[in-house]
């Protein structure tokens, strides 16, 4: 209430909302809703309802009666019970148990166990005491509600337990798979909430978001109000007033801010940048939109070194913690502050970041990397020049900008960086493969407590720790203690008591402080969020991307 003058809105008019991961924000849907970036205070959302065990090991959860799937087939525990037998326990369709399923999100804890108890209530039970499984599934990780909860009338259909293989062969040759390789099928059948914007087979799938895809071109997507969504507003009228929402495919960067500048765009948070304030402010009447600040739920732009990257030389002098210390050390800070976020932000203190180039150099000469060539560059052990290749995917000015400085900051200690832009699909291509040395991404831990085990982009600095945990040691590289000791600590955060999880985090951001795992630039920093004026129940305060969250009750005034 304090950030948003709520009115009861009028029905009508498409959204124009371009950026890939805003339509992504808008459309996802969680089984329990946790106001606050930390979910501090988890209730209902698809779940109507919810009781926990006094010894935080049984939770039992109610489904909204006459809730229904947008083609209007009603919601059951049926649903719940297919996504645990015939998904969750399926090795062919998970053969990796998700790790946030398992008790104390360990990856070596035991499974949840699902009961249903009648038509609208289900329990999920765990081996040890897991308090924070609540919120998982309200905020953690961007969890959707797919991971419990799946149209079983129409994924049954792709099912050998319900549909015989001779049935489903036809479906999988048309789809050029293997012969009998129904589980394939089955996946790409089953659009899961990050692929409501990319799959074009998400046209006609059931969802219980405000809108469902029904048309997808190349470069346009178009989407239409769930005519069964399940929430209204305070007179009851059903939501979202907004009919259509139109999304278009924009690869450039610079062609998102030309659209923005022009009023081609209703909707712009991903993309919009503080570094672009003053253009924004100035083409607001041309434009027809609004301009307003909002703070940021992230760290908006961290420096990844991928230390599992294949290059026994690379690994040689990047694992160094005096190397990311120095690299740390030698950002002006301060000017990334000023000429980029316009003073809307503040230095990070996550890591060591004052600005000392002096010191940089000389814990970069400790380690021996002393020789230069011609122009000043300083050189790998193996005599090549040392540079940093960063490939990063964004549609954030900010990013170019402050990333930009960091290369000339860098220059003056003897350390070559470059820059260059990729599209997300081969850029996730490349991170799968270990292929990408050097990246920047917003980061979500360890701001956000319950990502500090994945991050959100801590990946790209250890991908195949990163796996290592995730599977258990069944796949990646073996980290080093304190990174294991990272990963136990984002495990269990979750699942402990609020006296421990405070001691906890303090041990998280002592051991980031300590070993530079990633370099963070700046903290605390504003968010423009570019909107139509003629767009109502726009907040005026909290963080911008509770925008996104809320969208279903934007409308456009008459």
């Amino acid at each position: 209430e304090e950030n948003l003058d709520f009115e009861v809105g009028q029905y009508g008019g498409t959204l124009r909302i371009p950026a890939w991961g805003d339509v992504f924000i808008l459309e996802n849907e969680t089984l329990l809703e946790g106001p606050g970036i930390l979910a501090e205070h988890t209730g209902e959302g698809i779940v109507e309802g919810f009781e926990v065990s006094e010894d935080e090991k049984v939770f039992t959860f109610h489904l909204r009666e006459g809730l229904r799937w947008s083609d209007g087939h009603l919601v059951t525990t049926e649903d719940v019970l297919f996504t645990y037998e015939d998904v969750l326990l399926n090795e062919k369709l998970t053969p990796v148990f998700p790790v946030h399923l398992r008790a104390r999100n360990d990856p070596e804890g035991e499974p949840l166990r699902v009961e249903v108890i009648d038509e609208h209530t289900f329990r999920i039970s765990f081996a040890q005491p897991y308090g924070g499984f609540p919120a998982w599934l309200a905020k953690v990780s961007w969890m959707g509600y797919p991971d419990l909860l799946k149209p079983k009338h129409y994924l049954k259909e792709f099912h050998i337990r319900y549909t015989p293989l001779e049935e489903l062969e036809p479906l999988i040759a048309e789809e050029e798979l293997s012969e009998g390789e129904w589980w394939t099928l089955f996946n790409k059948k089953d659009i899961l909430n990050w692929e409501i914007w990319p799959e074009e087979t998400a046209i006609g799938f059931p969802v219980l978001y405000p809108y469902v895809k029904i048309e997808q071109t190349p470069l346009v997507k178009t989407y239409e109000r769930n005519p069964y969504y399940w929430k209204v507003d305070t007179e009851g009228n059903q939501l979202p007033y907004i009919d259509r929402m139109w999304t278009e495919v924009i690869g450039d960067p610079e062609v998102y801010q030309m659209k923005i500048l022009m009023g081609d765009i209703d909707f712009a948070r991903e993309p919009a940048s503080a570094a672009n304030l003053a253009l924004y402010r100035e083409n607001e009447e041309r434009g027809g939109y609004q301009t307003v600040m909002l703070d940021h739920h992230m760290s908006p732009f961290d420096l990844m070194l991928n230390l599992t990257y294949a290059d026994p030389v690379w690994r040689s002098f990047v694992q160094d913690v005096r190397f990311r210390k120095a690299l740390s050390l030698a950002i002006d800070r301060q000017e990334i502050v000023d000429n980029v976020y316009f003073g809307l932000a503040r230095p990070t203190d996550l890591v060591p970041s004052g600005y000392n180039p002096q010191q940089a150099n000389r814990l970069l000469d400790q380690m021996g990397l002393k020789e230069r060539d011609g122009e000043g560059y300083r050189l790998r052990p193996d005599g090549e020049r040392l540079v940093i290749p960063f490939e990063f995917t964004s549609g954030a000015p900010d990013q170019v900008a402050a990333l930009e400085l960091v290369i000339e900051h860098w220059r003056e200690v003897g350390i070559r960086a470059t820059l260059k832009a990729v599209d997300w699909g081969s850029f996730g291509i490349s991170v799968l493969a270990n292929e990408v040395q050097a990246t920047g991404v917003w980061v979500g831990s360890p701001m956000w407590w319950t990502l500090s085990q994945s991050g959100m982009g801590i990946y790209f600095a250890w991908p195949l720790w990163y796996t290592w945990n995730n599977t258990a040691g069944e796949e990646g590289e073996e980290p080093p203690a304190a990174v294991k000791r990272l990963f136990e600590i984002g495990g269990v955060i979750i699942a402990v008591s609020p006296q421990v999880r405070q001691e906890m985090l303090a041990e998280y951001y002592l051991l980031m402080y300590e070993d530079v795992w990633t370099i963070p630039l700046v903290t605390a920093a504003k968010s423009p969020l570019i909107i139509s004026q003629r767009l109502g129940n726009v907040p005026h305060g909290g963080f911008a991307i509770s925008t996104n969250f809320a969208a279903e009750q934007l409308f456009y005034k008459k």
